[in-house]
């Protein structure tokens, strides 16, 4: 029953961040990655996000964020996702 309920969660989670952070330390445009991805989690549009940060659109794909993510999440790959569904 428990396999089949985090199965499920997993399922409505678009991605799986915990809110580390440890991606953002290295990120030269200093986008608040686990930030993003709650937004994009919830289906947010994430403008009142792009008022105060870097979007997913300043991503410059550098893969330094993906080196540091204990969870290895295609960084990269979900921020153009995000992007894309919130129309950055």
């Amino acid at each position: 029953m428990l396999f089949r309920c985090a199965d499920i969660i997993n399922k409505s989670v678009a991605v799986s961040c915990t809110g580390c952070e440890y991606c953002t330390a290295d990120c030269p445009k200093q986008i608040p990655i686990p930030q993003w991805f709650d937004a994009y989690n919830k289906g947010e549009s994430g403008r009142a996000l792009a008022e105060k940060y870097p979007t997913p659109a300043d991503c410059i794909a550098c893969g330094k964020c993906e080196k540091l993510c204990p969870q290895k999440l295609p960084i990269r790959r979900l921020l153009a996702a995000a992007r894309q569904a919130m129309e950055l």
